[in-house]
């Protein structure tokens, strides 16, 4: 999904993309956070731009600015 706001909007591309696809979804959404939290901590980023909640939850608890894209 993230190539096709790569290619209309001219976004470059998504650095870090994270594939989890097994468990419940609060066991998804937790790993989520977890990893996210990972890269956000290690690029130590201005700001980012997000295409699930997970991702915005992450940023927002390092008070990171965040511009999320609905999916859904």
């Amino acid at each position: 999904m993230s190539d096709i706001f790569s290619n209309q909007f001219g976004i470059p591309r998504c650095d870090n993309i994270i594939d989890i696809h097994c468990g419940n979804h609060g066991e998804m959404t937790g790993r989520m956070l977890n990893e996210v939290g990972h890269v956000l901590l290690e690029h130590k980023l201005d700001r980012v731009l997000v295409f699930n909640t997970a991702g915005a939850l992450a940023a927002a608890e390092l008070y990171i600015p965040v511009d999320h894209v609905e999916v859904g």
